[in-house]
């Protein structure tokens, strides 16, 4: 739950080589890219299969009765690298991985739509960077898209989806507003989750949310923008 950024990468190459060179280079860019705008350190380029997140890409399977899953499609090579933005943001991942056209799904054979070119998806997730203010949080949440966009410039198709609604129109008010609307709901929904733990002798209720500075005040608005939804999960009716 919060505010992430959806992103998606493809390079149309069949060439490992060609895919590896972009990678590298594009970390290279990074690199300078986190040092002109203060973020954190950009780790090594990796193979994509020893990655934590991310190397996994997902093919949508309908079944007989016309419902969906996803199928989990792991990586055959591929290389990627992790850039630290900023505090209470998660890092942005980047990369190219090759995936297969077909893989076993049960007794069936899958199609993918993975196997004529280098991709990669990831996600990222800013809504945290919010305990460090506003300006912190615009900072963090457009360096993502900026270091998404770099890709572009090296020839890579990109795609993103961005829940704060900042890009593509670039507009902080948005970002800030949807960020805060959320901070009170994960506020409220965490407090009352906590209350009904500790009042139960259950487990403790950890989430990012309470580091908020401001925790106590989003807490309260949020209670009162969704009493009825509040209400309901302390009496255990979802």
């Amino acid at each position: 739950m919060g505010v992430t950024i959806h992103y998606s990468l493809r390079l149309a190459t069949r060439s490992a080589a060609v895919a590896e060179r972009t990678v590298r280079r594009l970390h290279g860019a990074a690199v300078r890219f986190a040092a002109r705008r203060g973020l954190g350190e950009v780790g090594p380029v990796i193979p994509l299969a020893e990655a934590f997140l991310h190397a996994d890409r997902y093919a949508v399977v309908r079944d007989r009765q016309g419902e969906t899953r996803l199928l989990g499609v792991e990586p055959e090579d591929g290389w990627c690298f992790d850039v630290d933005i900023g505090d209470g943001c998660e890092p942005a991942t980047f990369g190219l991985g090759r995936y297969p056209a077909f893989v076993a799904d049960g007794a069936h054979r899958r199609r993918t739509g993975f196997g004529c070119a280098w991709t990669f998806g990831a996600f990222c997730k800013t809504q945290y960077a919010s305990r460090g203010g506003a300006e912190h949080l615009l900072r963090c949440h457009a360096a993502v898209i900026d270091l998404i966009l770099l890709w572009r410039k090296a020839g890579a198709t990109v795609t993103i989806s961005d829940e704060g609604e900042y890009w593509p129109g670039r507009d902080p008010r948005t970002l800030l507003r949807r960020t805060e609307a959320l901070d009170q709901f994960t506020a409220a929904l965490a407090g009352a989750a906590k209350d009904a733990s500790d009042a139960q002798g259950g487990p403790p209720v950890l989430s990012p949310i309470f580091a908020h500075p401001r925790f106590e005040r989003l807490e309260a608005e949020g209670a009162a923008k969704h009493s009825h939804l509040i209400e309901a999960l302390r009496r255990g009716r979802p």
